[in-house]
């Protein structure tokens, strides 16, 4: 699934407006916090009239959302952990189409007729051997064929589910993916001789350190960075900031390139690697250029791990990825420009790099981030401005006269409304 590309809110009764230029199913979420663990769905986008999808025609067709799933009141616990300096939340179990499944006590499912085989999912973890406190849960949910026969007493669990640490399950599957690379699906990666930016972002686990005028660093905050820079949430909308020319809100120097380079993938580090800064700066790219970025992963605080990359308002061709450190005289010998796969989102590997090219031809502030949540809240994010083309149809839309005002705070789970929790209980908890 993918993201859906330059959601517009238009109304106060949550009418979305977006340009559909993929076809298929795209993943649609919140992006408040963490509010996209409940708050999220599916949206499946028909060939244009007169073209089928690119395979035989279906006997039936069924959205399947696989998601996360927490205990307890989520804002509250990462409200509680930011304070206290401790680790982030993982999540609790996994849900398909918003049920853990029979093999978790709290399924409405457990009690139903059992069909034929089960689909199942488990957490892929590419953290040290050595940390074990992730979600274990196996999330499951019954396929049931229609038709005359006779069902099995029990459905069968799939037998070849791999386990949490089987890294060559994982990159067995990535090798897999591909463009179409047809007439139908032509690819339009930008080639060698039409890049007009090249970026090297480093990806890292970092701290951050809280000075004290007399004693120095005091204390040192759990962070995350892209080129030693570690996200800072601004109270006013980048995207505000920019349309409206308000100043002092970000900074539009976003390096190309990491402070130093060492030996991202070593073992030992030094404290220079292990301390970052926090920072509002964005890229800012001219309408229609061709970027190539390449991240490199890094094992700062023994924390190298597989970085999911998402890109807001594009989607990117993958046109490399690998191991160690990334060599920019060899390693570009290898990309495939015939048939990349085109994504919005790619996983830079556990002490490796990701290569990655795309045209800047949607105007507008486009985030950027690492999608595993405990990440891109400790900072490992920044943003794109890709500047006004000559024309209407290139240029940022203006926004629609009924667009609401972010002047409602958040607050953490329920906690300001009890009224609900007594009159709704049983609807709620």
């Amino acid at each position: 699934m993918r993201c859906p590309r330059g959601i517009l809110i238009s109304s106060l009764h949550g009418t979305l407006q977006f340009l559909a230029r993929e076809e298929g199913t795209v993943w649609w979420h919140a992006h408040s916090d963490w509010t996209r663990a409940s708050v999220h769905g599916a949206i499946v986008i028909l060939p244009a009239v007169g073209t089928t999808f690119p395979f035989p025609k279906l006997d039936e067709d069924e959205v399947i959302v696989i998601a996360s799933w927490y205990k307890g009141d989520l804002q509250a616990r990462i409200d509680e952990a930011m304070e206290n300096d401790e680790n982030l939340p993982h999540s609790d179990a996994y849900t398909i189409n918003g049920q853990p499944g029979d093999l978790c006590p709290c399924s409405n499912e457990a009690n139903q007729v059992l069909g034929s085989y089960y689909m199942a999912a488990r957490h892929f973890s590419s953290e040290n051997v050595a940390v074990g406190d992730f979600d274990h849960a196996n999330v499951t949910a019954i396929l049931e064929y229609n038709g005359n026969y006779t069902h099995l007493t029990s459905p069968v669990f799939p037998s070849s589910l791999p386990m949490y640490y089987n890294f060559a399950a994982y990159q067995n599957f990535a090798n897999r993916i591909r463009s179409l690379a047809t007439p139908e699906y032509a690819v339009h990666v930008p080639l060698d001789n039409e890049i007009t930016t090249r970026m090297f972002i480093t990806t890292s686990m970092n701290s951050l350190c809280c000075e004290d005028s007399s004693s120095g660093c005091e204390t040192k905050q759990i962070s995350a960075s892209v080129n030693n820079i570690s996200w800072d949430n601004p109270s006013t909308h980048i995207l505000q900031t920019y349309y409206r020319n308000i100043s002092g809100v970000y900074s539009a120097d976003f390096p190309d390139y990491p402070p130093s380079f060492y030996n991202f993938t070593e073992e030992s580090y030094s404290i220079d690697t292990v301390l970052t800064v926090q920072g509002r700066k964005v890229k800012v790219l001219n309408y229609n250029e061709s970027v190539e970025i390449v991240f490199q992963g890094t094992n700062v605080l023994d924390g190298s791990v597989n970085h999911p990359m998402h890109l807001h308002g594009y989607s990117f061709y993958v046109v490399g990825y690998g191991f160690g450190i990334y060599d920019n005289a060899t390693d570009p010998k290898g990309f495939n420009l015939i048939d990349p796969p085109e994504v919005t989102t790619f996983g830079v590997p556990k002490n490796g790099w990701l290569a990655i090219r795309f045209t800047a031809n949607n105007s507008g502030v486009w985030f950027w981030h690492c999608y595993m949540d405990r990440h891109l809240t400790w900072g490992m994010e920044a943003a794109f401005i890709v500047k006004n083309g000559d024309t209407n149809e290139t240029s940022i839309r203006k926004p629609p006269t009924d667009m609401p005002l972010c002047t409602i705070p958040l607050h953490s789970g329920l906690k300001d409304f009890p009224e609900i929790i007594t009159t709704k209980k049983g609807d709620y908890l």
